[in-house]
């Protein structure tokens, strides 16, 4: 898949594919999140719920026991394999995330198009999802020409103001981070358009955040 061809695609298994082993456990964690989000309404209350805590159990802020504990749950609410649910929540991460981390994302694709009964029926997925897609390319940004981060560009100010849209999902103050990376010297046109587009798709996990921050 070429670059072209990403900003375009709206097949996320298919972008997933093309991401291959470039995807981190805690970037497939937190899509996986965001896709549930998307899902919404659609979902039962208490698998929405399931959300928040698995982001924390991506950005590793909680204990083994609780870890084992939402993964499995979020298996359970899912559908997911058992054995890349297991797997995952005893520790062996590249295969538990991936295994996990697609089931969630293909469920809640089916949930958001077909309606809640896709949670507890055989149905055919759609591999069309424009709102995943878009996720992807918010959490992972260009899939091949990737802009370079001048370490200069990081001060107190500018990894402060990144901490707190990702620590408070502030997607609002991205601008003023678009503001502050410039007077720090920044001149990437995609950077600082990404934070300034109007009505862009935001989530935990945004790539130009995670630059900023020096998270993978």
């Amino acid at each position: 898949m070429t670059d072209a061809q990403w900003q375009t695609c709206d097949e996320p298994d298919r972008m997933l594919t093309a991401l291959q082993d470039a995807y981190s456990d805690r970037k497939m964690l937190l899509f996986a999140c965001a896709c549930m989000r998307i899902a919404g309404p659609q979902l039962p209350p208490a698998v929405g719920g399931i959300a928040d805590t698995c982001e924390k159990v991506a950005d590793g802020v909680v204990g083994a026991s609780q870890r084992k504990s939402v993964l499995r749950n979020l298996a359970a609410a899912f559908g997911g394999d058992p054995v890349g649910a297991a797997a995952f929540a005893y520790g062996l991460i590249p295969l538990g995330a991936k295994l996990l981390g697609r089931q969630v994302v293909t469920t809640a694709r089916a949930v958001s198009i077909l309606g809640p009964n896709a949670l507890h029926a055989s149905v055919t997925v759609p591999s069309h999802h424009s709102g995943q897609a878009d996720l992807m390319r918010e959490l992972h940004g260009p899939l091949i020409v990737r802009p370079g981060f001048d370490p200069d560009w990081r001060n107190e100010t500018t990894e402060g103001l990144a901490r707190a849209v990702y620590e408070q999902k502030a997607f609002d103050r991205l601008p003023i981070l678009a503001d502050a990376l410039e007077d720090a010297g920044c001149t990437d046109p995609e950077i600082l358009g990404h934070c300034r587009a109007d009505g862009a798709i935001h989530a935990k996990g945004c790539w130009v955040v995670d630059l900023v921050i020096g998270l993978e």
